[in-house]
């Protein structure tokens, strides 16, 4: 009997100490992350699609399938952009491709995206042109999608804070998308838990490249395969609420197709303004956490 005990003891420690928590029998899902790594921005891209894959690893994968990243710094160059996106494809056999802040370097991977059938997800990006592509050769650059802000659109926040706030009163104001306002039930969480791990609130790639890893695990559980054209369909079909808020894509008849759908009920900016040393959000009214206050110097 004792020597059964301590052989069940044995047992009960090893499986604490050895065996894994979920354990994977299906082979990975591979995702590339491309960043600009050394910048606020890029480290937030890959902070960002960490936090999501392991999260989501954690709850048993997409349908039983791990995600595996592999994390490419492109230096802030196109060049080297381009040598990772083809590394990714031929050498890592990945499903897509998800990050870059900077529009050159988007703009140079989306030929890439066409040529090699592969979902090419830009998470920080704002130039307009890389919808207007996918709008204007839709067959050929379908695999291009923008989770992020363009530049048209947050120029057009700016606008409407304007018009809705700023019209009635002044104050010191900067548009932002990384911040840490309630904008849906996800966004606080998500940020404390970044905080907790990173050291540091995300900036704005942090949270668009968190919500496209859960966009990307969303189309192929619905797509129930990776191939590219059926992920295409199943992006297109996108209805997610994520951190930065409801994400859909615009279709290919729009001049920002594949982008993300902007205004009330879906995605937009927030304003913020620096008030007693914390930053509060001003704009838009749902996820505001304080009312513009008014500089000394300003008159009423």
């Amino acid at each position: 009997m004792a020597m059964f005990k301590r052989m069940l003891i044995g047992l009960i420690v090893f499986s604490f100490v050895f065996l894994p928590k979920i354990v994977f029998a299906a082979e990975p899902i591979n995702i590339g992350i491309i960043a600009e790594e050394g910048t606020l921005v890029g480290d937030s891209i890959v902070n960002g699609a960490k936090l999501a894959s392991e999260q989501i690893n954690a709850k048993g994968g997409i349908d039983g399938r791990p995600i595996k990243l592999f994390i490419y710094d492109d230096h802030m160059k196109a060049t080297d952009a381009v040598q990772a996106f083809q590394r990714a494809v031929y050498d890592h056999h990945v499903v897509a491709v998800v990050g870059s802040w900077i529009s050159e370097v988007a703009l140079s991977l989306e030929p890439w995206a066409a040529r090699l059938h592969t979902i090419y997800i830009t998470t920080g990006a704002a130039d307009p042109k890389i919808t207007q592509m996918v709008h204007n050769n839709y067959n050929m650059y379908k695999y291009v999608f923008q989770l992020k802000y363009n530049a048209t659109e947050m120029a057009q926040t700016v606008c409407n804070f304007i018009r809705e706030d700023l019209v009635k009163q002044y104050g010191i104001i900067s548009q932002a998308e990384g911040s840490p306002s309630p904008i849906t039930p996800k966004t606080i969480p998500f940020v404390k838990e970044y905080e907790k791990i990173y050291g540091i609130t995300p900036a704005y790639g942090g949270y668009t490249t968190y919500d496209a890893i859960y966009v990307l695990a969303n189309a192929i559980e619905r797509a129930k395969t990776t191939n590219p054209d059926a992920l295409v369909k199943a992006l297109e079909a996108t209805n997610y609420i994520g951190v930065m808020g409801h994400i859909e894509f615009y279709g290919k008849e729009s001049p920002f197709a594949h982008g993300i759908k902007y205004g009330p009920n879906y995605a937009t900016g927030v304003m913020l303004q620096w008030q007693h040393g914390k930053l509060e959000t001003v704009w838009p009214n749902n996820a505001a956490t304080s009312k513009v206050i008014l500089p000394s110097f300003v008159k009423k």
